[in-house]
């Protein structure tokens, strides 16, 4: 069983499956092993969280254009 199934017995911080919940899971119960790799990571699961978002937003407003409620100029 995958630790974010059982999100209730879990501070909100270490709920949901993004790269910063993992990251704060794995600090809450020592499994990373230096503080170096632990600076690093959280840094990298930042970076991951946004891309995700952005992401989503571009989808979001390929969505709306394909609704025809955005024109876009032609060349």
């Amino acid at each position: 069983m995958n630790i974010a199934e059982n999100d209730f017995a879990l501070p909100q911080s270490m709920q949901g499956d993004n790269m910063t919940a993992k990251l704060n899971r794995a600090k809450a119960f020592n499994t990373l092993a230096t503080e170096g790799e632990l600076i690093r990571l959280e840094a990298l699961c930042r970076i991951s969280d946004c891309l995700c978002a952005v992401a989503l937003n571009h989808l979001l407003d390929d969505k709306d254009d394909s609704d025809g409620q955005h024109d876009r100029p032609t060349a």
